[in-house]
């Protein structure tokens, strides 16, 4: 079973479902379980993007409706504005900050798969105001017609039209850097950083 009819039995077990028609017709299913896990990263650092605030459902609802959703395509970035901090930055990008006094570089651990990966984590003495973003990205994925008879029959329609949609995860900020999807964190290797404003470094 591959992660996405993991995730889709998941759903289907613990969630009622509500929808999303995005702009191309295409139809996005919004579990109520990810809608509550995207509420709970309010003010959670963990994966190096905060939400400034509780994210409110409808205006989610209102961003999916935006989207162009293709079956070739997994991760969307939106507008949404003051969404919250985006702390995942590309190596590159830290130069600016290397010659401020209180910058540091450290090796912190993170999980990914429930296996543990060292990242480097770089301290910025400049505000958290400074990272603030008014991009979100959605992770959301197609649901073919076997997917949809076994799990959601309401939408078999749709499914077989190719434009059945199910929504995983968002989060504020990036999941592009020059044109490249920023990967998980055990393949970061020294090109990937989170960058803590020293105000945030616990």
């Amino acid at each position: 079973m591959d992660n996405l009819e993991k995730f889709l039995d998941k759903m289907y077990e613990n969630s009622t479902i509500d929808t999303a028609l995005c702009i191309n017709d295409s139809l996005v299913l919004i579990p109520k379980e990810v809608e509550r896990r995207i509420e709970d990263k309010y003010k959670n650092l963990e994966e190096g993007h905060i939400f400034e605030r509780a994210i409110r459902i409808a205006d989610l609802h209102e961003v999916i409706k935006r989207l162009r959703p293709t079956a070739d395509q997994q991760i969307y970035e939106a507008k949404y504005k003051d969404v919250g901090y985006d702390f995942t930055t590309a190596r590159k990008e830290l130069v600016k900050y290397k010659k401020l006094i209180g910058y540091k570089e450290n090796d912190i651990i993170k999980e990914d798969n429930d296996k543990e990966y060292e990242v480097k984590k770089a301290i910025i003495p400049r505000p958290a105001e400074q990272f603030k973003t008014d991009i979100i990205s959605l992770k959301i994925r197609s649901i073919n017609e076997e997917q949809a008879k076994d799990l959601y029959p309401d939408y078999l329609n749709e499914s077989k039209e190719g434009r059945l949609f199910i929504l995983e995860d968002a989060h504020a900020g990036r999941s592009f850097i020059d044109g490249k999807e920023i990967p998980p964190f055990s393949k970061w290797k020294n090109e990937y950083f989170l960058a803590i404003p020293e105000e945030l470094n616990k």
